[in-house]
């Protein structure tokens, strides 16, 4: 980890048991059992989604640009992935098939396909770490409001803090415990 071990500081607390979330390019995903870091787990969702987009049959399948929490095509996608997380390979060419018989449009392609490799990395970050519910969120912008979207599908317990404000809060934590409170 790079940064987020201070992300992560700043959000948890003695007594503190879940899950941290920490998507990106690579997302991590930390188990703490009472306040202490006890496994994590990275997911390369981000860059499969690069990839996917721009250099797979898919490309032709995804419009550049932000794909909406609130869209149907991602919420499908995720009900997809979390129903059947095995089944991401066929999920992902069953995409472009829809588009080519006239079911989906392109301009829903980047929706679905966040919500298959999100939903994807969901089940298995619980099949991982077990069944906790309570999940702090470190995130923002778009991609955190799909985070939080498809968390709260899920039925975790979620509460999201901006990325930076994390940061900040990691910071002043390790600032008092070396010089002190100030």
């Amino acid at each position: 980890m790079r940064g987020e071990e201070t992300q992560l500081l700043g959000v948890t607390e003695a007594g503190f048991t879940g899950l941290a979330c920490i998507p990106g390019t690579h997302s991590k995903w930390v188990r703490i059992e009472d306040g202490h870091l006890v496994a994590f787990s990275t997911y390369m969702t981000g860059e499969l989604f690069s990839v996917i987009a721009q250099h797979s049959i898919l490309a032709h399948a995804v419009e550049p640009g932000a794909a909406p929490a609130d869209s149907p095509s991602f919420r499908d996608g995720l009900a997809t992935a979390l129903a059947a997380p095995t089944a991401l390979p066929a999920s992902l060419f069953r995409l472009r098939a829809a588009q080519l018989l006239g079911f989906e449009q392109r301009a829903d392609g980047a929706a679905r396909l966040s919500g298959l490799l999100i939903g994807s990395e969901i089940a298995d970050a619980q099949r991982q770490h077990g069944a906790l519910r309570s999940v702090r969120l470190i995130a923002a912008g778009a991609l955190g409001r799909l985070y939080e979207a498809a968390l709260g599908a899920e039925g975790l317990d979620v509460t999201t803090v901006d990325a930076e404000q994390a940061s900040r809060l990691g910071l002043a934590k390790a600032a008092g415990k070396i010089w002190g409170a100030t």
